[in-house]
């Protein structure tokens, strides 16, 4: 079965609603450029009165280690997403659950994998104006390549209910969707998310 993320998340409507369709994963963005950016205590907030839950991941780019693990306690999240240029020695300095992005335009960028510890590893689609969230594909070859390395794979970047099925029939670890999914950044369509959690399920067996 491969797992779903659901980021970008800001409202406790949002984050309800993706925790009862089946994510498995919720994602909140802590980078304070992005404008999916959610403040810790607001964050803190939606998951103490959901009455759903899922695994809690908090997206960080380039911070220093010692907010992350500020923001990691407070929020009382379970994975770490390093979305930036953060270096294999930092992820193993940082002493918490983590999930290193490699934002991939070409197969060099793919091999970068093999340099970080870890299981687990987001393949992002790579933009030069944003850290992630910009809603462009990931190029279906270097998804192929990343697969090869035998990590797991969470796959991002231009995800929908439209294209999902072939990303499933390629067997990543996960998927990660955030912008097709919205009406404007950071507030989440209802009848969207419904309709790319059925064809989740219709593929995903």
């Amino acid at each position: 079965m491969v797992k779903v993320k659901i980021c970008g998340l800001t409202n406790q409507a949002d984050y309800n609603l993706a925790c009862q369709l089946g994510a498995d994963y919720a994602g909140f963005v802590f980078y304070r450029k992005s404008l999916r950016f959610i403040e810790p205590e607001l964050a803190r907030k939606l998951v103490r009165q959901a009455k759903y839950q899922a695994i809690k991941v908090g997206v960080f780019v380039n911070e220093q280690a010692s907010i992350i693990r500020e923001i990691y306690d407070y929020v009382g999240l379970d994975i770490v997403q390093l979305q930036g240029d953060e270096e294999p020695d930092f992820c193993r300095q940082l002493g918490l659950p983590y999930w290193k992005a490699i934002r991939a335009k070409d197969t060099s960028d793919v091999e970068k994998l093999k340099k970080f510890p870890g299981d687990i590893f987001l393949l992002d689609s790579f933009s030069g104006v944003a850290y992630g969230g910009t809603g462009k594909q990931l190029a279906r070859s270097l998804l192929r390549e990343a697969l090869k390395t035998g990590k797991k794979i969470v796959v991002a970047g231009g995800l929908s209910a439209l294209n999902i099925g072939k990303i499933i029939e390629m067997k990543p670890f996960g998927v990660d969707v955030c912008s097709s999914l919205e009406d404007s950044p950071g507030k989440k369509n209802a009848a969207k998310m419904i309709n790319f959690f059925r064809e989740i399920n219709l593929h995903n067996s």
